[in-house]
């Protein structure tokens, strides 16, 4: 008996891991990528970032907000402040900060470097990693599409130095930071089309991110809530007969990720609508 041919491979292939190469090469193809990032983003900040003592990349005025916010944070925890409300600005009715660009999330994370080296060195650091991170999580969402690596790495170079994170990297890494849209293509595809994870621990994730993409900068959640609605309901015009054996499990992986959301985003969404200094 004659064995069946061979199956053709898909143009959609999954990701190196599941195709049985080893998982240890998938990270280790991923971590290269970053680093080619990484290196390139030095590369063209290079002036900023090496020219002496105190210089910071970018423009003037914008870039010395950021750095204000990167040492307001630290200060405000040390000091047992409220870090979304401040009265050293505007004194003395203050600032609600939520409604102001203040980087939570990248300050609180950046904070050591901050305490250690001062917040110049630090927003530096927040511009070089903004373009880095940017394409990086473009190479992983292209990497779910094809099984070449030289493809994913090209995708993620293109969407991390493509002409808006470059030109918002020198005066506002916070749209810098455009980690969410990329994550939001590999969310959509494992919610909508895959639906291999487990719906709660996808939830999960899905709800930290938005929190922490809240806490960033709400104009790009904003930005990818408002584009992901038209391509959603385009999707469901496409594949109508396929909307009731998938909608189950969209809703079992959304549950998880609102109340993890409302946990992390809640109290910062408070302070915003309806603490001090807000906007009427």
């Amino acid at each position: 008996m004659e064995s069946p041919p061979p199956t053709p491979p898909s143009d959609t292939a999954p990701p190196a891991s599941e195709e049985g190469r080893p998982r240890l090469l998938a990270v280790a193809l991923g971590a290269l990528a970053l680093a080619v990032y990484l290196v390139l983003a030095v590369a063209m900040l290079w002036k900023g970032l090496f020219t002496g003592s105190g210089t910071a990349v970018g423009r003037l005025q914008d870039p010395a907000l950021f750095i204000w916010y990167l040492q307001w944070l630290p200060f405000a925890l040390g000091h047992h402040l409220n870090p979304l409300l401040t009265t050293y600005v505007h004194y003395p009715s203050g600032a609600n900060l939520m409604w102001k660009t203040s980087i939570v999330f990248p300050a609180l994370l950046l904070a050591p470097v901050t305490i250690a080296f001062g917040p110049i060195t630090s927003y530096n650091v927040l511009c070089v990693t903004a373009i880095a991170t940017s394409g990086w999580c473009g190479y992983l969402a292209a990497r779910r599409f094809t099984r070449s690596w030289a493809a994913a790495a090209a995708g993620g170079l293109l969407y991390g130095f493509s002409p808006y994170v470059v030109s918002q990297s020198i005066g506002h890494p916070n749209l810098a930071l455009a980690f969410y849209p990329a994550l939001a293509v590999i969310f959509a595809d494992e919610i909508l089309v895959r639906q291999r994870a487990r719906p709660w621990r996808l939830g999960l994730l899905l709800g930290v991110v938005t929190a922490l993409q809240l806490m960033t900068s709400e104009e790009l959640l904003g930005e990818t809530v408002i584009m992901a609605v038209p391509a959603l309901l385009t999707l469901a015009l496409l594949h109508r007969t396929e909307i009731r054996q998938r909608l189950h499990y969209v809703l079992r992986v959304a549950g998880p990720a609102l109340l993890i959301f409302v946990a992390l985003a809640g109290y910062p969404l408070y302070v915003q609508l309806f603490g001090p200094e807000r906007i009427h």
